[in-house]
């Protein structure tokens, strides 16, 4: 098997937190790189999932409690599925 170099440049501080966790597991950085890397190979992506976390933004914020007043607000017409004739007359009105 050929082998090839690869090299990256991370923070000092996650290197050496690598490497104790690696050790601690009894492998190296190095090692738990190439497991990574065949893993990912073998299941075709990252091999755990990728989430990216929502945070809503102070427009959407406001939209949400506009939406709540709305829908508490007992003197606001509500409608729901049967009335959508009525919803659609009050909406050209």
């Amino acid at each position: 098997m050929m082998t090839a170099n690869l090299q990256t440049k991370i923070d000092e501080n996650q290197k050496k937190k690598a490497d104790d966790l690696f050790k601690r597991l009894g492998t190296s950085t190095n090692e738990a790189i190439r497991i990574f890397i065949a893993k990912a190979l073998e299941v075709g992506g990252f091999p755990f999932d990728l989430q990216i976390e929502e945070v809503p933004t102070e427009e959407t914020l406001q939209a949400f409690r506009e939406a709540d007043e709305i829908a508490l607000d007992i003197n606001r017409q509500h409608y729901n599925a049967s009335d959508k004739e009525k919803f659609f007359e009050d909406l050209r009105s």
